[in-house]
C-alpha cells in the first residue's frame, strides 16, 4: 500500500534540499516554517537517520541526505508524472505527444500547429520541451520525445528507426551591430565579411548547421574568426546587439534582430546562400505522432 504521508515528506525533503533553507523552502511551498520543520524531523525519525545539518546560515545535506536526494527526486518526479497521467485520463486525454524543439521552432511554428492539431484531435495532449539539435536523435531513440523540430541533426538517425525530413530551407543572413558601416545594406556578399569577428553557436548544439555555415564561408575564400560561442542562434543575435561581433543565422530569425542590421547574404555570383533551417525527426511507431507530423508537413508546404 502506498504511504502517501511518506510521499509528501519526501517531496518536502527535496524542496528543502534545493533551497538550502527551511525559510526559503517554506515560502516556496506557501507554508510556515514550524510545520515544515516538523515534517522533516518526522521523515528523519521514520528513516532513522539525520538528513540535514542545521546552522544559522541554513541547512546542508548530511552524507546520508546527499545519497538519498537523487533517488527521492526521481521518485517524486515519477509520482508527479503519474498524477499528471491520472489527470489526463480524467480529462479524456488518450494520447500524449512529446515534442522537442529548438527556440526557433517553438516561437515560429509550434503555437499555430498545436492549436490546429488540438482542434482536430482534442483527445491528444502535446507537451513541448526545448532541446538542442545534436541531442534530438538520442532523445528520440530513448523514447523521451516522439517528434523533434530542429536544425540539421547528426547522421545515424536512419539506423535508429527514425525518419528525417527537411521541411524548411532558408537564406543565410548576417547580423551586424547597428553602428556597423554595412548595417543598412540591402544584401551583402558573404566574402565582404571575411575580416569580421564572429559569434557562432557551439558546434555540439547543431553540428551540421554549424558545418553548413563554415562551409559557406570557405566556399567564398575565408574561414570565420570565431571570438564567442552561444547555445543557440537566437543568443547569437542577442550578443551582436551587445558587442561588435557579427553572426550568421537563418533569415527566419529576422524578428529577433531588433535594431541590429539583418542582411541576406549571397555568394560571389550574387546567388542567395541557402541553408537547412528546420528538420522534422520522428519515431515511426505511433498513429497520433504520424498525424501530427503530417500536419507539420502540410503546414510547411502551404506556407
Amino acid at each position: 500500500m502506498l504511504n502517501f504521508r511518506l510521499i509528501r515528506h519526501l517531496y518536502l525533503f527535496t524542496v528543502v534540499a534545493q533551497e538550502g533553507s527551511i525559510g526559503r523552502a517554506a515560502e516556496r511551498l506557501g507554508m510556515s516554517q514550524p510545520p515544515l520543520t516538523e515534517h522533516i524531523k518526522t521523515l528523519e525519525a521514520n528513516l532513522g537517520t539525520v538528513l540535514f545539518h542545521r546552522s544559522k546560515n541554513g541547512v546542508q545535506l548530511t552524507s546520508t541526505g546527499q545519497r538519498i536526494l537523487p533517488k527521492a527526486q526521481l521518485f517524486v518526479q515519477q509520482m508527479m508524472t503519474l498524477q499528471q497521467e491520472i489527470d489526463d485520463v480524467l480529462k479524456g486525454v488518450n494520447h500524449t505527444i512529446r515534442v522537442g524543439a529548438i527556440t526557433q521552432s517553438m516561437t515560429q511554428m509550434l503555437p499555430r500547429l498545436i492549436d490546429e492539431f488540438g482542434k482536430q484531435y482534442p483527445d491528444t495532449k502535446i507537451i513541448v520541451q526545448e532541446i538542442n539539435s545534436a541531442g534530438a536523435t538520442a532523445l528520440l531513440a530513448d523514447g523521451k520525445i516522439d517528434v523533434a523540430l530542429v536544425r540539421a541533426p547528426l547522421d545515424s538517425h536512419q539506423a535508429s528507426g527514425i525518419r528525417s525530413i527537411p521541411i524548411k530551407n532558408d537564406t543565410l543572413c548576417a547580423v551586424l551591430p547597428k553602428t556597423h558601416p554595412l548595417a543598412k545594406a540591402k544584401t551583402l556578399k558573404l566574402s565582404a565579411l571575411a575580416h569580421e569577428s564572429f559569434v557562432m553557436h557551439k558546434r555540439l548544439v547543431s553540428p551540421k548547421s554549424f558545418d553548413e555555415v563554415i562551409s559557406a564561408c570557405k566556399s567564398v575564400g575565408f574561414e570565420p574568426k570565431i571570438y564567442a560561442e552561444t547555445t543557440s542562434a537566437v543568443a547569437q543575435i542577442a550578443l551582436v546587439a551587445c558587442s561588435e561581433l557579427v553572426a550568421l543565422v537563418p533569415e527566419s530569425l529576422a524578428n529577433f534582430a531588433g535594431d541590429s542590421g539583418f542582411i541576406p547574404l549571397t555568394d560571389d555570383d550574387g546567388k542567395p546562400i541557402i541553408i537547412t533551417a528546420i528538420v522534422l525527426l520522428s519515431r515511426q511507431d505511433d498513429d497520433a505522432v504520424q498525424a501530427f507530423c503530417q500536419l507539420v508537413l502540410d503546414s510547411t508546404q502551404s506556407d
